[in-house]
């Protein structure tokens, strides 16, 4: 992700595929809720289609686990500030793993029990475990033979506030920055 200046946000914040043949091709340019700036820019190479996929995702509310001793949620209304989210997936022999993998690894991370009690760390290996395994279903099932490598980060907001600051509890401390990856993708 390259830093970048916008005026507004984009209407692109949300997984994406790559850009056509053309060499360099911005696909995103936002200034975003964060109040921070991020684009997106993706080669296709000399391959017939995009294999490349990314997700960024500036919003994405979690739930912290009930207290047993509350009989509620830990923070009284179960509004747990937020994630932000950002991954690129560098697909291999097609694109299918790696639109599968833009398409539900957030979905798994939200769904994680590890993150409901606050563990980010844990609730991304959650994630990159059970969207390998869904995809390793759907392509028994189709016959497809495509993988993916894959670079997540997911940086904690506070509650109530869409901006990383203080306030709020959520899952990780707030503007603590989480980053994974699987297979050779890296993040610097």
């Amino acid at each position: 992700f390259v830093r970048a200046r916008a005026s507004r946000p984009c209407s692109s914040c949300r997984p994406g595929e790559g850009s056509g043949p053309s060499m360099f091709a911005p696909v995103a340019l936002c200034a975003g809720r964060l109040g921070k700036s991020w684009s997106v820019s993706t080669i296709q190479g000399r391959r017939e289609e995009q294999e490349d996929r990314y997700a960024v995702l500036p919003r994405l509310p979690i739930r912290r686990r009930p207290s047993a001793a509350a009989g509620g949620t830990a923070d009284g209304g179960g509004s747990a500030g937020g994630l932000a989210f950002f991954a690129v997936y560098d697909g291999h022999g097609g694109a299918h793993c790696a639109r599968y993998a833009a398409a539900t690894l957030h979905e798994h991370l939200l769904a994680s029990p590890a993150l409901a009690a606050g563990d980010v760390r844990g609730a991304l290996a959650d994630a990159f475990r059970n969207t390998e395994a869904g995809f390793l279903k759907l392509a028994h099932a189709q016959r497809l033979s495509s993988g993916t490598t894959a670079l997540a980060a997911v940086l904690a907001l506070p509650a109530g506030n869409a901006a990383a600051g203080s306030g709020g509890a959520g899952a990780g401390a707030n503007g603590e920055l989480t980053v994974a990856h699987v297979g050779d993708s890296r993040g610097v």
